[in-house]
């Protein structure tokens, strides 16, 4: 058997070998990165943050032409071909969840950073809806709105302009995001099927855009109540969404909707999620 084991692989050494698709695609990390975040939430496995912190740190550093813009593609080390709008869209999203994971200032800058470029580079001010490419080889640059197998990159963008609105405080945002969702309503409540992403996003803002904001890190809030659950330190203290509210006592926690917060509650478990 040995012989023949030897005598075959021998043969199928001299064959061509079949090409190996060893891309790195920029969507395809974000949404990875955003799963480890997820689940980081969820389970208290140290695997998970450890998994996002390895991720973020080459979300930050590789996927950037040599101008410094994002692109689609890593191969080899190398990145080419300019970002299509999914993929800035997927990536701004992701930043923003590991920022609500580790209250890391970099993740922010950088997603408020990518927030501006693909407002500048794919907003259709007609539409008010975001083009997929801007490429000049790419023949139609269309819309897309319709959820798929992942979400329509519109609908993801939509979300990161609430949630950037508001932890910043850039209200033309917020109001940019509350646009597209008006623009949507009808379609999404009349086909839900192909609108899925569309109709979670319509349901929070029924909610009134609810979120916690606390300084104490481990402590998982309703995550089905709170859209987001933002955790405080000292040099996050000049961002929007942590100013005006009190952090002196040990454990703090604010659940805020609609723009306005409650009185602070010092267990998690008296949060009172209306």
């Amino acid at each position: 058997m040995k012989l023949w084991r030897d005598q075959l692989n021998k043969a199928r050494n001299n064959k061509i070998k079949p090409g190996i698709d060893d891309k790195q695609n920029t969507t395809w990390n974000a949404l990875l990165l955003s799963a480890f975040c997820h689940l980081s939430q969820i389970n208290a496995s140290q695997q998970w943050r450890e998994s996002a912190r390895s991720l973020f740190g080459y979300m930050k550093q590789k996927p950037y032409l040599m101008d410094g813009s994002l692109s689609h593609m890593v191969h080899k080390k190398e990145a080419y071909i300019s970002a299509f709008f999914e993929d800035y869209a997927h990536c701004i999203a992701s930043l923003i969840n590991y920022f609500e994971i580790f209250s890391d200032q970099n993740s922010l800058d950088l997603a408020m950073q990518l927030g501006q470029e693909v407002n500048d580079l794919f907003f259709d001010e007609a539409s008010g809806f975001y083009k997929t490419a801007q490429q000049n080889k790419i023949i139609r640059k269309k819309i897309e709105i319709t959820d798929n197998v992942i979400p329509s990159a519109n609908s993801v963008m939509c979300e990161n302009l609430l949630k950037l609105g508001l932890i910043r405080g850039k209200d033309k945002w917020f109001h940019q995001g509350e646009g597209m969702l008006e623009k949507m309503k009808d379609k999404a409540l009349m086909h839900p099927q192909h609108y899925a992403n569309w109709c979670r996003i319509l349901s929070i803002q029924q909610n009134g855009y609810p979120y916690v904001v606390s300084n104490k890190h481990g402590i998982q809030v309703n995550r089905h109540k709170a859209w987001m659950n933002l955790v405080w330190h000292k040099e996050l203290s000049d961002i929007h969404i942590f100013t005006g509210k009190d952090f002196s006592n040990k454990d703090v926690f604010y659940y805020c909707a609609n723009k306005v917060c409650h009185a602070p509650v010092s267990n998690s478990e008296d949060i009172r999620y209306a």
